[in-house]
């Protein structure tokens, strides 16, 4: 991108898994957010970093598998 040259796309890459699966996350942090009364603890700060931490792993397998 840098360099002004385009740049080569994988077409085995799984993105709509990953965007399926990013998708399913914000549903589930909006209302786990909403649950709470649009209150962000410290408990449910702690679930979505875990949670981002196991779509990174899941990623990851995913990718290099």
């Amino acid at each position: 991108m840098v360099t002004g040259e385009a740049y080569p796309l994988n077409p085995g890459e799984p993105i709509g898994v990953f965007v399926m699966v990013l998708l399913l996350f914000c549903v589930i942090f909006l209302t786990g957010i909403h649950i709470n009364d649009w209150v962000l603890t410290k408990s449910l700060g702690y679930a979505m970093i875990t949670t981002h931490l196991a779509f990174c792993a899941f990623a990851v397998i995913i990718t290099y598998h």
